[in-house]
C-alpha cells in the first residue's frame, strides 16, 4: 500500500522549490525512457516499446503538472507513472 501525501498547501509547496526540484527528476526520468529505446536496450518492439512510451508519456504529463504547480496533478500523474513501472518489471525485472 502506497501512502500519498499532499503538500500542506500551494504555497508551502512552491516555497520549498518542489515543482523546480521535481522537474529536474522528472525531465530525468523521461530522458531515461528515451534511453530504454536505444540499441540493444530495446529488447522487443511491441511491450516493451509500448511500456516505455507510456512511462514516456506519464513523465511528461507529471513534468507539465509540477510546471503548473499543480500538486494533485503531480499525484495522479506520478500515480500513473509509477504504475507504467510496476508493470513492466513484473514483465522485464531481471530475476
Amino acid at each position: 500500500m502506497v501512502i500519498r501525501h499532499s503538500p500542506c498547501s500551494i504555497r508551502c509547496w512552491v516555497a520549498n522549490r518542489a515543482p523546480l526540484k521535481l522537474s529536474d527528476t522528472t525531465a530525468a526520468i523521461i530522458e531515461s525512457g528515451n534511453m530504454l529505446l536505444v540499441g540493444d536496450r530495446l529488447i522487443d518492439t511491441r511491450e516493451w516499446l509500448s511500456y516505455t512510451q507510456r512511462f514516456i508519456a506519464a513523465g511528461k504529463a507529471v513534468l507539465t503538472a509540477a510546471e503548473q504547480k499543480k500538486p494533485d496533478g503531480v499525484l495522479a500523474a506520478g500515480g500513473d507513472l509509477n504504475e507504467t513501472c510496476d508493470a513492466c518489471h513484473d514483465k522485464y525485472q531481471r530475476r
